[in-house]
């Protein structure tokens, strides 16, 4: 049998491993990320994560009406502060 190693990371005082699901639903379910905007919303949250300390492990879309992102981010940010980024930047790009 094989295990399976998990990538560790670590500063100066701490080893980590964090990760989060976060799910982005439009408003009343309204399928409104489908075809170009879906795609464009996609890579606009791709640009904010690059930007910023965390990293976007997957995300996908099915039913054009929510997000579902998989979040590896440092023990230095806090899950509010990742979303609150999201969702303004993007809000703004779109």
């Amino acid at each position: 049998m094989s295990k399976k190693k998990k990538k560790y990371k670590s500063n100066s005082h701490c080893k980590f491993l964090l990760k989060a699901h976060i799910i982005f639903v439009t408003k009343y379910r309204k399928k409104l990320l489908v075809n170009q905007v879906g795609d464009d919303m996609k890579q606009i949250l791709f640009d904010v994560a690059n930007e910023a300390d965390f990293k976007i492990e997957t995300m996908k879309s099915e039913d054009g009406n929510h997000i579902h992102l998989l979040i590896d981010y440092p023990p230095t940010l806090t899950i509010s502060s990742i979303v609150n980024r999201l969702k303004s930047l993007s809000t703004v790009r779109i």
